[in-house]
């Protein structure tokens, strides 16, 4: 029997500090423990992507660019701690409104979160069902996305509570240490 899982992490507020719209390097700040978690699911058989809306790239803020060259570092940091993330998901689209024009035809983000779109993508790149998938994130709009691509698990970092989560840890630590309870076996 396959043991292994999709966990799918959101950034801003989960790998790094939310400082709103990191775009660049000196502004990314590595969450205490991440690495930690990310190695005890590793360990566990998952396979570890990320799924993160990034408005600041359709603001302006900062370059789609800056976002990938970002994204490489931050992967290559894992990298050096033993973690490898299979794949970073991001939508670029802004929220207000999460949409495009096309000529006429008004376009609705389907990626941006608390749409499903990054989260199906992901189980369809890595060939997961979704109750072989659990993601990880400090917002609503995380939990919401993972239950709407009905993901078994939904694990909330806040010290608030989700009607769509299935488990809530008020830090990284505390999710560590309950593990047991909330990780796909």
């Amino acid at each position: 029997m396959n043991n292994s899982f999709l966990a799918v992490l959101d950034r801003d507020g989960v790998i790094n500090k939310d400082f709103g719209h990191v775009g660049k390097q000196q502004d990314f700040q590595f969450q205490p423990e991440i690495f930690d978690l990310c190695l005890e699911l590793q360990r566990r058989g998952a396979v570890i992507v990320v799924a993160t809306n990034q408005a600041g790239i359709a603001k302006g803020l900062y370059s789609e660019n800056d976002f990938l060259e970002l994204t490489n570092w931050m992967t290559g940091c894992f990298l050096q701690k033993g973690v490898h993330i299979s794949r970073v998901y991001y939508c670029p689209h802004s929220y207000n409104p999460p949409a495009m024009k096309n000529g006429d035809e008004l376009l609705l983000c389907g990626c941006r979160k608390p749409g499903p779109g990054m989260l199906r993508r992901a189980l369809w790149d890595w060939g997961f069902t979704a109750e072989r998938a659990l993601i990880l994130g400090d917002q609503e709009s995380d939990q919401e996305a993972g239950q709407v691509a009905g993901f078994s698990k939904r694990i909330y970092l806040s010290k608030e509570t989700s009607r769509f989560a299935t488990s809530s840890f008020p830090n990284i630590g505390a999710a560590l240490d309950s593990i047991e309870t909330w990780a796909i076996r």
